[in-house]
């Protein structure tokens, strides 16, 4: 018995209509992944991370440098400060030659025990560093007789004879935010620690 025509045609278009449902359906369930760059890569592959710039191009995942910009992984930057960093103090101007203090203008590194000459003209003739320790600079001082002004913090002054012969005694404590003055001479420190001091003598 002969097929009609008809018939045959919408058999193989519905043949045709399922080979391509099945077609489309297969391409859609393979798995794909995307690279950095926005194109396919291997399934299974995964896609790298990304950091930005300062500029907001890409850069390798790690640390950042001081401008913003990417840096090394694991890598500090070298311009960081490194803690604990101090500044050195300048050397005084007339080292540790306390003889350069005898005209009252000087700049000295002292330490406790230390003593030196000064022109009897400014009313004292010896300086002696009794004590340092970081909070200031005991001072002991003699000097004539009678008139010796002495200026600063835990003063005292008093007369002493010997053989007839009279002379000032006294002690004062100077610190880095508390000058001192005997007569004429300015006292202070420019600098301070537990074991030495940068001390500065000026005439006024």
């Amino acid at each position: 018995m002969p097929i009609p025509a008809r018939a045959s045609a919408a058999t193989a278009l519905a043949a045709l209509t399922a080979l391509a449902a099945l077609t489309a359906l297969a391409a859609c369930s393979a798995p794909t992944t995307t690279g950095s760059a926005g194109t396919p890569g291997p399934a299974g592959t995964p896609a790298p991370g990304r950091t930005s710039g300062a500029d907001g191009t890409l850069g390798t995942p790690g640390t950042r440098g001081t401008d913003g910009t990417p840096g090394s992984v694991g890598v500090p930057d070298s311009g960081a400060a490194s803690p604990g960093a101090q500044a050195v103090e300048a050397a005084p101007r007339d080292g540790s030659e306390l003889a350069a203090c005898r005209d009252a203008d000087c700049e000295v590194r002292v330490e406790a025990g230390d003593r030196f000459a000064v022109d009897e003209r400014h009313g004292v003739d010896r300086l002696t560093v009794a004590s340092l320790d970081g909070d200031g600079v005991r001072i002991e001082l003699r000097g004539s007789s009678g008139g010796l002004s002495v200026r600063g913090m835990s003063i005292s002054v008093s007369s002493s004879c010997d053989n007839g012969r009279c002379h000032d005694v006294g002690a004062l404590t100077v610190r880095p935010d508390t000058p001192g003055r005997i007569n004429d001479m300015r006292l202070r420190l420019r600098a301070l620690t537990d074991d030495d001091a940068i001390l500065v003598l000026s005439p006024r």
